[in-house]
Order: structure tokens, then C-alpha cells, then sequence
């Protein structure tokens, strides 16, 4: 029985079999020495889960089946409480999307074991194609409901306590899960690792980017069957975000800057590019972000 600390790496699908089994292939093959994978299926509507069961067959696998799509958050979140009810010391959250290099995890775990005050680890997110650029750790500004990337010098990403960490690929220390409750559900589809990051490193745990180590990820592949869900939920839960956890001043700037700057400029985007189809989701995600607001994290028991 490995000494080192149980890590349990948690893959969501959701129509997407072939991307997830090229992850779980790469995940496999991590040099960690005591992992196991929890692939679960958020209610997909294709052939995945006959595909998971005839292909998932390595006994460090178990697979999940949800009978609906519970969004990334509540997806992860059936995962997540798996993971810690089979004893987990640390949670791997990763995108379907991503192809993982043997080496990646071992650093995470032992970057959050030199500091018990880290509660998030993440690592460089290497895009591939040029519209996929690579993705470091976060600062984030509530004055326009934005993050920008942490660098210690231009192009490159320093070890350190940055304020979020992409939920593409998050190492969680089990304790901060307990402590802090899962995903908020209510967020569904993005945002929602930003603002566990942010409930985290209000509960007292640092947030920590660590460069040694790197993922491919083929960023947006995941999102191809849902757009106009995405553009509804990145322009509500930005506000939330916002409201959550921004200042008064914030909150203040941030809602001048946003009906004077950013929904008309996603509007009238959209317009001239003819998508008609998404001015329905990004008004209705304005309107709920700043009318039908559902408060504060309600912390469901584990």
C-alpha cells in the first residue's frame, strides 16, 4: 500500500466519449503512484455510457452515471462527494478536454503538502491551436468582473498565491471541500471554479499556481453542443460572481461598467456578427444576474 497521499482525479462527460476516454487514457498513465479516476457521465443522451462500460475496464477506474445533466457544477460535485466518502486526501478536478503528461500530478500534491495552508493548486493549461492560448493562474478584478493572468515577468508564469485557479484542471485538498462545501450547483456552467476559489480564500485557505508542471487543453471542445447555454450562464454567473463577493464600491463600478460597457458591447456584437440566436441568452443572463440574484452559498452537509 503507496505511503503517499490518496489522490482521486474526477473526469465529467457529457457527449463526448471519445474526448473522455483519450483523457482517462492519458490520466492512467500519470506516474503518481496512488490515484484512482471517477469518470462520471452527466446524463448523456448518446451512446457514452455503453461505450464507458465496454472500455473502462482498468480496475483504478469507477464510473458514475447521472440520469440527467446537472451542469459542470453539479456534475463534479456527484464526483466530488464519491471521491471523499472512499477516503480521498486530495481532489482532481479535469476537463474531459485535457490530455495530461505522466508528471503532472505528483507536483501538485507535493506543493500542497509543503503547505497546509494551500486548499487549490493548478498548473499551466497549454492550448493547442492558436486560438487556444495557454491559460496560468488568476488576479482578479471585481471593478469590471474580470480576471487577468499572473506573470512574474512577461510570458512567465512564477510559482505563488494567485486568486483563482481554472476548474479545468484544480487539485483540492479534501479538508477545504469539507470545510467549504462543493461547487455552487445553482451556478450550473462557468464561473462556478472561480467562485470556489474565492469561498475558499475567504475561509482562510491560499489559492497556488504551480508552473513545474503543464496539461494540454483543447480548450472549448467540451462547449460545442451547448453555446447559447454558455453565453447564458457566463453572463449571468459573472454578475453573481460580482454580487457574491465584490465590495460596495465594486459592485458599484461593476454595474456602471456593466450597462454602460459590457452588455452593450456583447449585444451589439452579436448583432453584427448575425448571431441572432444568442441575444436571447445574453439578455436573459443579464437580466437574472442583476434582478434574480439567489443570495449567498448555502453549504449542503458531506
Amino acid at each position: 500500500m503507496s505511503t503517499s497521499p490518496s489522490a482521486y482525479v474526477i473526469v465529467l462527460n457529457y457527449n463526448g466519449a471519445q474526448i473522455t476516454l483519450d483523457c482517462v487514457d492519458s490520466v492512467l498513465k500519470i506516474d503518481y503512484p496512488n490515484f484512482r479516476v471517477i469518470v462520471v457521465d452527466n446524463g448523456s443522451t448518446d451512446d457514452s455510457v455503453i461505450r464507458f462500460k465496454e472500455a473502462l475496464a482498468d480496475p483504478r477506474v469507477e464510473l458514475l452515471v447521472n440520469d440527467k445533466n446537472e451542469g459542470y457544477a453539479g456534475g463534479n460535485n456527484r464526483g466530488m462527494v464519491r471521491a471523499l466518502a472512499a477516503g480521498a486526501d486530495y481532489i482532481f478536478i479535469l476537463n474531459n478536454d485535457t490530455i495530461v503528461e505522466p508528471g503532472c500530478l505528483a507536483p501538485l500534491v507535493e506543493a500542497m503538502e509543503r503547505d497546509p495552508s494551500v486548499g487549490i493548486a493548478g498548473c499551466p493549461l497549454l492550448g493547442v491551436g492558436p486560438r487556444s492560448p495557454a491559460v496560468y493562474g488568476w488576479r482578479a478584478n471585481l471593478y469590471i468582473g474580470d480576471c487577468v493572468q499572473w506573470f512574474d515577468e512577461p510570458q512567465k508564469p512564477r510559482f505563488g498565491e494567485v486568486d483563482c485557479i481554472l476548474g479545468a484542471a484544480m487539485l483540492v485538498r479534501a479538508e477545504t471541500v469539507r470545510r467549504i462545501g462543493l461547487f455552487d450547483s445553482r451556478f450550473f456552467l462557468h464561473f462556478e471554479d472561480w467562485e470556489f476559489c474565492f469561498r475558499a480564500r475567504r475561509a482562510g485557505y491560499r489559492v497556488t499556481f504551480v508552473p513545474s508542471t503543464s496539461i494540454q487543453h483543447l480548450a472549448g471542445e467540451t462547449m460545442r453542443w451547448a453555446r447559447p447555454k454558455a453565453v447564458f450562464y457566463s453572463t449571468r454567473n459573472r454578475v453573481w460572481l460580482v454580487r457574491r463577493y465584490g465590495s460596495f464600491m465594486q459592485q458599484v463600478v461593476f454595474t456602471l461598467y456593466a450597462f454602460l460597457y459590457m452588455h452593450p458591447r456583447r449585444i451589439f456584437g452579436r448583432l453584427i456578427r448575425r448571431q441572432f440566436n444568442l441575444l436571447g441568452p445574453i439578455l436573459r443572463g443579464i437580466w437574472q444576474g442583476h434582478f434574480v440574484y439567489p443570495g449567498p452559498y448555502t453549504r449542503n452537509p458531506l
